[in-house]
């Protein structure tokens, strides 16, 4: 067959382009999109013992945009306290599906969260940083190496110590004193 096939994007102009197609009648356009794009194919198509129609034709393709999440920490613990972890996803379409790495062990977890954003708790013993490492939204589609990384610092517990004299005699008084190591 022979046609025009022309795209029309948002932010490009018409683009106009004449095609024979193969013994197959077949054409193949292999396009990366960025953003919604109607294609249109207009042309007249040869079948067996010379037959032949005009045809036109129009395609939109919409295109989704990668989810994006982005992760924060609200404060420092001490050991043994428990903290959350806001992950927002400021763009993409809910439900996300995401991944966790905890950056110290480099273990991950898989979360998913219904809205944006979505709360993690966790309670670490050491000062670790967690990332996102990948997302997948409603329309599925993914991104990875998500760049953000957040840190819990963690601070060691007081030890306290009792000091004072060790020995007396009767009758005396000692101060007992508590210092911290």
């Amino acid at each position: 067959f022979n046609a025009t096939y022309t795209t029309k994007s948002p932010s490009t102009s018409l683009v106009t382009t004449n095609i024979v197609a193969h013994a197959s009648n077949t054409y193949t356009a292999i396009n990366v999109l960025n953003e919604t794009t109607t294609y249109t194919l207009v042309g007249s198509v040869s079948g067996l013992y010379g037959c032949s129609k005009t045809v036109a034709d129009t395609h939109i393709t919409v295109v989704h945009p990668k989810p994006v999440s982005q992760l924060v920490t609200v404060d420092d613990i001490c050991i043994g306290q428990q903290t959350s972890l806001t992950v927002s996803f400021p763009v993409g379409t809910a439900p996300f599906n995401y991944t966790l790495q905890n950056n110290l062990t480099g273990s991950t977890t898989n979360y998913s969260a219904s809205s944006s954003p979505a709360t993690i708790n966790v309670s670490p013993n050491l000062t670790t940083s967690y990332s996102v490492i990948a997302v997948t939204d409603a329309n599925n589609c993914s991104a990875t190496q998500m760049t953000n990384a957040s840190t819990i610092t963690v601070h060691a517990l007081p030890q306290p110590v009792i000091v004072g004299d060790n020995a007396i005699c009767d009758g005396q008084s000692t101060i007992l004193s508590t210092a911290t190591v």
